[in-house]
């Protein structure tokens, strides 16, 4: 399949916003209005820290949100009839560890273009802090977005509206196109990606994008 990369405009700005981050309302805005043009959503359930992407303009192209599993239950968990960790795949007996497993979500793009380079970005910069597992829920648009980076995904069960009992979002037709929860190896993404001739350039330079704040090298960043 023809691989089409989308263009970097350097310097090109990630940011991260936690809860209490005072731009984090135009993220959570940015997020709303795009669930509401491509599923007629109001949604009102954002994880604990959103990132973003802008241009060089400071146009704001995509946005998602991520959280570990190590510190709050995650929101898909509604969808599972156990914790996250013992539906991935596991490596002789030992289960997957809550710490190296992140929640991703909350993914909005303008274009499928800005999704890639989102996804591509997160994968490096979860995979430089030693995290194990991304866990998402993911319409068949998102899947495709992941299945044309050549990244394999893990399928975990259906994500059923029925089962969220604490959301106070109204999904519109979010459900009608039969979203699933799946799993990806964070290594083994960053590893097919940068085998890749067309996208090792890409992800180099996804690699030098700091997000801002300065990072921590053992930790989240300080956010906002």
């Amino acid at each position: 399949m023809s691989l089409n990369p989308p263009r970097i405009s350097h310097p090109t700005h990630l940011s991260l916003h936690q809860q209490d981050c005072s731009a984090r309302a135009d993220i959570e805005t940015f997020i709303r209005a795009r669930f509401q043009a491509v599923h007629d959503a109001d949604i009102h359930d954002f994880l604990q820290t959103l990132v973003s992407y802008r241009n060089t303009r400071g146009e704001l192209l995509a946005a998602a949100g991520f959280q570990l599993a190590s510190a709050t239950s995650l929101f898909l968990e509604a969808y599972l009839d156990a914790p996250v960790e013992h539906y991935l795949p596991q490596e002789a007996t030992l289960t997957p560890a809550r710490s190296q497993i992140v929640e991703v979500g909350n993914l909005a793009t303008l274009r499928p273009g800005h999704a890639r380079l989102l996804i591509m970005t997160l994968a490096a910069w979860f995979d430089r802090r030693q995290l194990q597992w991304a866990v998402l829920t993911l319409t068949p648009t998102l899947i495709n977005s992941f299945r044309r980076l050549g990244l394999a995904l893990h399928p975990l069960a259906p994500a059923q509206r029925e089962r969220l009992q604490h959301s106070g979002s109204d999904w519109g037709h979010y459900y009608d196109q039969k979203p699933q929860v799946v799993a990806v190896s964070i290594a083994a993404s960053a590893a097919c990606l940068r085998r890749q001739a067309m996208v090792r350039p890409l992800l180099t330079a996804c690699d030098d994008i700091p997000f801002t704040p300065a990072e921590n090298a053992h930790a989240l960043p300080p956010v906002c």
